[in-house]
Parts: C-alpha cells; sequence; structure tokens
C-alpha cells in the first residue's frame, strides 16, 4: 500500500467509525498530530482521547468527508479535505489542509490546517 493510500484510508475511517475509532492500524506510537491553531497532542493514546468524542463509537460527528486532492513526496502526504460535521442542531463544513509524514507505514506526524472560528461551534456542542 502507498502512503497516499494509507493516509487516504485513514482520513475515510474517521468517517465510518462507528464502531470505534482504532488508531493502531495508522497512527505510530510516538504520532505528533497538530491540529493547528490547537495545542500539539503526543502519543497515539492521547490522540485517541482527544479524538474519541468526535470520531468515537456512538458519538462519530463526522457525516461525510470529501478528498479532492492528494499528493506525495517520499514520506511526506498532504491532502485538501471537505469535512462536514453534524452534532445535534450544529453543522460544521470546514476546509481542512492536511500533511502527514509517515514511516514504515504508520503516521508519525499528523498537521491539519483549519479556521479555528468555522469549528468553534461543533467544539462547543461537542465539549461543551
Amino acid at each position: 500500500m502507498t502512503n497516499d493510500q494509507i493516509v487516504t484510508d485513514f482520513c475515510m475511517s474517521l468517517e465510518h467509525s462507528e464502531a470505534g475509532f482504532e488508531p493502531g492500524r495508522y497512527l505510530a506510537e510516538e504520532v505528533e498530530y497538530l491540529n493547528v491553531p490547537l495545542e500539539p497532542i503526543y502519543g497515539r493514546e492521547a490522540a485517541k482521547a482527544f479524538l474519541t468524542p468526535f470520531v468515537g463509537a456512538g458519538s462519530n460527528c463526522l457525516a461525510r468527508m470529501e478528498i479532492p486532492v492528494t499528493t506525495s513526496a517520499g514520506n511526506f502526504v498532504m491532502n485538501e479535505r471537505m469535512e462536514y460535521w453534524v452534532k445535534g442542531d450544529v453543522r460544521v463544513d470546514l476546509p481542512v489542509a492536511g500533511v502527514f509524514e509517515l514511516r514504515d507505514g504508520l503516521i508519525v506526524s499528523w498537521r491539519d490546517y483549519f479556521d479555528l472560528p468555522t469549528l468553534q461551534p461543533l467544539l462547543d456542542a461537542v465539549l461543551g
């Protein structure tokens, strides 16, 4: 499987995580996860803990994801995504640019860039 395919499969697994988000299949134990402009998250379990309220079993708010652009060079993969989030009456359409670094078939660095004010209503709805 190519790095492009690994990243695309990982992103789509977030959309289809009704059975629960399983990061061990894609994320290295020492992954660095940055949701720019939020604080960095270090480690697979910390990433899972952050993501579970959004895409965990029984709580998946990610209604749909589109990935119109993916490009790669060496161990780096970049994608452009549209993420469609729904939590109760809150709906957020979020453009995201992602940069991933892979080693031995696992993501060791994941950086997502987005507009925080666009996402804030979802953060408020999920995290309170």
